[in-house]
């Protein structure tokens, strides 16, 4: 009967034996894993750790919903700025001079600005700004003023098709 006993105590021993060893592989295991992921924060237990990277991960967040509205803004900014411009040099006068004379036309993403025109002469110089909403001016345009604000407004064309 104390045979049976022994022999009962040896396997359970065994058993355990067994135990131990699965339980120390994991152990060196788990340990090993853990050094790779946390081999920059070396202080601290892992609660401590964890927490470290978390509060990284909040704060890089936050960073990233202030970029993205940071980035909306100066999208919206820059759909307002003048981003568009045609411009066409001409003589005015066929017998006098050469092409000292320009219309140009300074767009912002909605078609709104203005047209400028230079007329040059003998005398000196002539300025005419004009005012353009969403592609059309108010006033009456010439064929210079007209080439120049189609050759703006055509730059939004060719980003439509570029898809930009």
């Amino acid at each position: 009967m104390q045979n049976k006993y022994i022999l009962a105590l040896a396997a359970f021993s065994a058993v355990n034996f067994l135990w131990l060893v699965a339980l120390t592989i994991r152990q060196v295991l788990f340990f090993r894993k853990n050094r790779e992921l946390f081999k920059n924060d070396q202080k601290g237990d892992i609660y401590d750790i964890v927490n470290n990277y978390l509060l990284r991960v909040r704060k890089v967040s936050e960073d990233n919903v202030r970029i993205k509205n940071d980035l909306a803004n100066v999208t919206e900014l820059f759909k307002k700025s003048f981003q568009k411009i045609g411009i066409v040099r001409y003589n005015p006068f066929k017998d006098i001079g050469g092409d000292l004379s320009f219309s140009m036309a300074i767009l912002d993403d909605r078609e709104n600005g203005f047209v400028l025109t230079n007329i040059h002469n003998r005398e000196g110089d002539r300025m005419y700004i004009k005012p353009v909403k969403k592609g059309v001016s108010t006033h009456n345009l010439s064929a210079e003023e007209s080439t120049a604000l189609g050759k703006a407004c055509k730059i939004t064309e060719g980003r439509k098709d570029q898809n930009v």
